[in-house]
């Protein structure tokens, strides 16, 4: 949920059709690649096909591995937008500041 917002908030208008599109297409190539890594693990555990419990604790576990890579995208992600959004408030108030100091000038003149 937090990358269609990202991909609504930071992207212009004429561009957020394919920006969800991606976004969406991320999480179902998540999920495809979750259930090939827990079958790979399920037959390397299991080969004869008898899977047992102790398999299927370990084939899980895959998903730890997809969480913690999708949370480390998404703090990196938080962080580059805070840096870009402090940097845009800092150009924005630079800017103002500029407009001041030269319609004071003006104002002198």
């Amino acid at each position: 949920m937090i990358g269609f917002d990202y991909a609504r908030t930071f992207n212009p208008p004429a561009r957020q059709g394919t920006a969800t599109g991606i976004v969406n297409v991320g999480g179902f190539v998540a999920a495809l690649v979750t259930i090939l890594l827990i079958g790979f693990v399920l037959d390397a555990l299991s080969p004869g096909g008898d899977f047992t419990l102790s398999a299927f604790r370990a084939a899980w576990t895959v998903q730890a591995a997809i969480w913690t890579i999708g949370v480390a995208g998404v703090l990196r992600t938080r962080s580059l937008t805070r840096r870009h959004l402090a940097l845009a408030e800092r150009q924005k108030s630079h800017s103002l500041a500029d407009r001041n100091v030269s319609s004071s000038r003006s104002e002198m003149n």
